[in-house]
């Protein structure tokens, strides 16, 4: 394909998907857990999705379905892409590493940090931290640790 026939092609998708009637699809479950469809909602329920898209749509909050399809060749296969291999769980559980829970972690802004030999002083602020269980949210905090 020319790049003409490429442009040319697109706009005619832009153009179709802008002319049919948007498309309304949604997820829902009962407490069940059996999916719901559009259809089995009442009209008016129905009727105020549809106006709620079109709102959005024009709101710029959400894209109409329109995608344009891959023109420049085939889809590529995601299995052998390099490190794809890096995403395997078959070694977690064989190496033991990063299956024990963690018990403390602290998550924060870091305010100033001093060291002195293996001596580490640091003044951390607006943080959260997750000791024995328990939640602290915090506004300053300091630390002393040795390594």
């Amino acid at each position: 394909m020319t790049t003409e026939q490429i442009d040319a092609h697109i706009h005619d998708i832009i153009e179709q998907n802008s002319v049919e009637e948007l498309e309304l699809s949604f997820s829902a479950k009962t407490e069940s857990g059996k999916p719901l469809s559009l259809n089995t909602l009442p009209e008016s329920m129905q009727i105020m999705m549809r106006e709620a898209r079109e709102r959005a749509i024009k709101a710029g909050s959400l894209r109409s379905k329109s995608r344009i399809g891959q023109l420049d060749g085939e889809a590529e296969d995601d299995e052998n892409d390099i490190n794809s291999d890096l995403d395997d769980t078959d070694e977690e559980a064989e190496d033991g590493e990063g299956g024990e829970e963690i018990e403390h972690i602290i998550l924060c802004l870091y305010d100033k940090v001093t060291r002195t030999k293996n001596k580490w002083k640091c003044v951390l602020k607006d943080g959260i931290m997750l000791v024995n269980g328990r939640d602290y949210l915090f506004h300053r905090a300091t630390g002393d640790f040795e390594w």
